[in-house]
Order: structure tokens, then sequence, then C-alpha cells
């Protein structure tokens, strides 16, 4: 098989970069080992080992400039000393450098006269590759950008925490061309309750939902508009203020037929949705069981007509508590 460009790059060119510009950094500007272990992301003995011997070129003489590389490092330990560049920066020069050399540069030249095969045919296998990632990657970060606004917005509404159940929730997007549950972004360990108000564990990412997801990926076989869900807490005050919205709620045919098959609940109630022509946004009430707690499922066509959605259930349940109190 085949040497892939990417070996180079993993096996030559970060390593050969890291190299070079931890050594112009200790020679050549006088900044101690510490210092550039904190510019660069790595510890202080990975900087002394770097420096124990001299950075090695291996075949990079061979496709890329020593000029292209010396200017890059000058320009890298600018920036990264005067505070230009923070971590992302830093990233995504790296990777201007690789993909420009990738795509008709100096390392898909070299790559092709290892393999005159590949000159024979105009290998173009980079060009296309970007070109069909460069929508996708476009559309999962603004996914990713989405959940987070989303988040931020409910956390400013304390009404939210009345609708999280005990087994708590999580909140899903897919993405246009979603196929598994890689293709669904989500919070991972599940949003929660901390001090009467939603915290989450980390920054939301693809694959974090399997449960979730799966169920969002069952929707939109049957739904191609819907485009995130949520589960909240079941209680007939909630039911009772969805249905006076004017929403219609289907049950969970949680029967032995079944046999415990969750997606398969989910299949024949989609299914029956979708020959009554069902509009979004989908409820579905799951009535639970033992050791399972009931929650309502909600499907929506986009993520900020759920938020506006859960924000409204909130604040009403929230307004009939305190008429409740005070009559």
């Amino acid at each position: 098989m085949m040497r892939l460009p990417e070996e180079f790059v993993a096996k030559e060119i970060i390593p050969y970069i890291r190299s070079k510009l931890v050594h112009h950094l200790f020679k050549n500007l006088k900044i101690s080992q510490r210092e550039i272990a904190a510019l660069l992301w790595i510890r202080q003995p990975t900087v002394s080992k770097i420096l124990s011997k001299p950075p090695e070129e291996g075949e990079m003489k061979n496709y890329f400039s020593s000029k292209k590389i010396e200017s890059f490092i000058r320009n890298a330990a600018k920036n990264l000393l005067s505070r230009q560049w923070n971590a992302n920066d830093f990233i995504i020069s790296i990777n201007q450098l690789i993909w420009k050399s990738l795509m008709g540069g100096e390392l898909c030249h070299y790559h092709k006269s290892l393999y005159p095969e590949l000159k024979q045919l105009q290998c173009d296998a980079c060009f296309r590759l970007f070109e069909s990632l460069h929508g996708t990657a476009r559309e999962r970060e603004e996914k990713l950008q989405a959940l987070r606004q989303c988040y931020l917005t409910l956390k400013k509404f304390p009404e939210i925490v009345s609708l999280i159940p005990e087994v708590r929730t999580n909140i899903v997007i897919a993405t246009s061309d979603s196929r598994s549950t890689n293709d669904i972004a989500a919070f991972p360990g599940r949003i929660t309750v901390h001090h009467n108000t939603l915290q989450t564990l980390d920054e939301p990412e693809f694959g974090a939902s399997k449960h979730l997801g799966s169920i969002l990926l069952k929707a939109r076989f049957f739904f191609k508009n819907i485009e995130c869900a949520t589960c909240i807490r079941h209680s007939p005050q909630i039911i009772s203020i969805l249905r006076k919205m004017n929403h219609k709620i289907e049950s969970l045919p949680r029967t032995d037929a079944y046999k415990g098959n969750f997606l398969s609940m989910f299949n024949d109630v989609f299914q029956k949705m979708k020959e009554q022509d069902k509009k979004a946004p989908l409820l579905v009430f799951d009535p639970g069981t033992l050791g399972f707690e009931p929650v309502i499922y909600i499907f929506h066509e986009d993520l900020s007509s759920l938020t506006e959605l859960l924000i409204s259930v909130a604040t009403k349940i929230n307004k009939k508590q305190e008429r409740m109190q005070f009559p």
C-alpha cells in the first residue's frame, strides 16, 4: 500500500515544525524552557527532549522549501509571543500551511513523483476531499454553535429547571445528511441542574448522545424536516399547558409486544403520526414503566423554535404556580 500524504504530515512535517519552533524560541529568542512549554501547550520535559537533538527534516527537504518553513517559524514565534495567536489560531495556521501543500503544492507534487500512476491519473484526491468537506465542516460548526446558544438562552430563565426530569435531559440536533449518532450533536453527560440552574459537563459535541440521538434519527426517517429534539418532565400540569397551546400528544405504546425494544415503539408512533400528517412540533409521551421515569419527547424543525417552546411552557408553569400561591 502506498504511503498516504497524511503520513508525511504526521511523521515529518508536524514534528519538524514543532522542533524548529522550539529551537528558534530557545536559541534565537532566548525564551526559557518553561515559557516555551506554556506558549506551545506542551510540558517542560517535552521541550527539554526536543532541544536535546537538532530538528530532523527527513524527506521534507525534497518537498518543502526551507525558506517557507523558516518564514512560518518566525511568524508563529512573533504571534505567539505577542499573544496575537491563541491555540485555535495556531492550529489554523499550521493546517493552512499543510493544506496548501496538499492541494497542488509541494507535498502534492512530491507524492506524485513517488507514485507515477497518480501523475498519470492527474490525481485530485485532496482537492475533491476538501471540497466535499467544506460544506460539511461549516454545517457541523453551525450546529454546535446553535446548541451553545440554545443552552445559554435557556439558562437565562430559572423556570426552565421545572421541565428537567429526574433522569436529566439533553438537547440534540442533526446535520442535514445525518446517518448515525455521530452526525447528531448533543451535550456529553446530559444537561443537569445544580443550585437551581442548568448545568452541562462540557461543550456540545457530535456523537455525545446515543439514546436521544437514535430516537431523533428515527424521527428523521419519517419526517425529513425534523432537526432537533429534547425530553422534558411529565406532569398533568405540563400536559394541560401543551394541550392549551394546541399541541397534540401521542403516547408511546409500552406493551409486552415490543419486548422493551425502544426504537420499535418510536418507529410505530412516528409511522402513525406520518399517516396522520402531523406537523412539527411532534410530541410523544412515554408513560414509563418500572425503573423508567415518564417523560415527554419533543421533536422540532429548528432549534430556535424548540427553545421558544421550552421557555413558553416553563413560563406558563411558573405563572400558574404563582396564581396557586397567591389566589
